[in-house]
């Protein structure tokens, strides 16, 4: 993603889902014929971190000036044995102040999918990868949001407060810290 220009707004760049894939609407056409039958058996948050570095509490007071930078990744593993698809979902922020990193909060998801029911199509593989990758950001968006909050909070750091997914959005939304 590219560094936030600064603005009026405190917290100056919007945490966004991930942008709008190249070919997603290819992806969304693999994915249809195999959508009824797959199915989220379970989300696990299998990683989470955060950094303060010392500079925070030398360089600023609250959140004025800070630069929210999201960061995302999407892995998808098929395994045609009964584990079914695995998305890794990463997400997180970098918070600088001009090119100095203040902190970082980013956790790591693990959504379960499996294929149910007699899908006889072809392209299984790809079509769970493409179904995956259409959808597993959704689903764990809402654990994002909740994690990033309490953390940003038990941190001692401004409470940032991440949008709500919109599927499919394409423009960045402003969050701003929760007034106290």
């Amino acid at each position: 993603m590219k560094k936030s220009e600064p603005k009026n707004n405190p917290v100056e760049k919007a945490l966004t889902p991930v942008e709008e894939p190249k070919h997603s609407s290819d992806a969304r056409a693999l994915a249809l014929p195999i959508l009824r039958h797959m199915h989220l058996v379970d989300i696990h948050q299998v990683k989470s971190e955060a950094i303060r570095h010392p500079a925070f509490d030398k360089k600023t007071k609250g959140d004025r000036g800070l630069a929210i930078n999201p960061m995302q990744k999407l892995d998808v593993i098929y395994h045609p044995d009964e584990r079914g698809v695995i998305a890794l979902v990463s997400v997180g922020i970098k918070a600088e102040l001009g090119d100095e990193p203040m902190f970082e909060v980013s956790a790591v998801y693990r959504a379960i999918y499996k294929v149910k029911g007699t899908y006889k199509g072809d392209q299984i593989e790809d079509r769970a990868k493409a179904f995956c990758r259409s959808t597993s950001l959704a689903h764990v968006w809402s654990y994002w949001r909740e994690s990033l909050i309490s953390t940003c909070m038990r941190m001692g750091l401004p409470p940032i407060l991440a949008p709500l997914l919109i599927v499919g959005a394409k423009r960045s939304e402003e969050i701003t810290p929760i007034e106290e």
